[in-house]
């Protein structure tokens, strides 16, 4: 039986508390602070990672790649 490779993009959040004026701020904030998580707080398989025309992830589809 033929071996296949498949990477499948993932969709996820991470959530961290900032003191902000508004919801611009918080987002501004939110890059700015020293602690980012670096682990997911919710995650999920998906096979598409785009909204219309405008795709925000490192990888947008399924790759699936015959091995043997």
């Amino acid at each position: 039986m033929p071996k296949y490779q498949v990477t499948m993009p993932i969709a996820g959040s991470v959530s961290l508390e900032v003191e902000a004026e508004n919801p611009k701020a918080a987002i501004e904030a939110f890059w700015d602070h020293p602690n980012i998580p670096h682990e997911p707080d919710e995650w999920d398989f998906v096979e598409h990672v785009c909204e219309g025309n405008v795709c925000y992830a490192m990888q947008m589809n399924v790759d699936v790649q015959l091995l043997s």
